[in-house]
């Protein structure tokens, strides 16, 4: 996985230019360390690049919404609490399309119930 494709990725995901994800790129590396972390041995990473890629990026863009993240504030008689749901179910999701090459028991499996 080369890191200029994982911030390519990670750009398009936060909809900043590319310039701006500069800052960001020791989240990109260390998302690429944990993918490679959870890769079953005798991945070939080559032949799975591009969703290998979009599973990285989908991992550091969830750690940026949580570092960029103003959760649970009040302002006067209003309070505003953060959902983070939405963050999760993009990097779940990206997570789930490499499910056949990460080791099982890295694979995450969710249910959601409406109330």
């Amino acid at each position: 996985m080369e890191p200029s494709a994982v911030m390519n990725f990670f750009s398009t995901l936060t909809g900043m230019e590319m310039n701006d994800c500069i800052i960001w790129e020791p989240i990109c590396r260390a998302s690429i360390d944990y993918i490679r972390s959870i890769l079953k041995q005798n991945v070939d990473e080559s032949k799975n690049k591009d969703r290998l890629c979009l599973a990285a990026a989908a991992v550091a863009y969830s750690k940026y919404s949580l570092l960029k993240e103003q959760s649970n504030f009040k302002i006067g008689d209003i309070s505003v609490y953060s959902n983070n749901r939405k963050v999760e179910n993009v990097k779940n999701e990206f997570l789930q399309l490499i499910s056949d090459i990460i080791k099982p028991q890295s694979v995450l499996f969710e249910s959601v119930v409406d109330i």
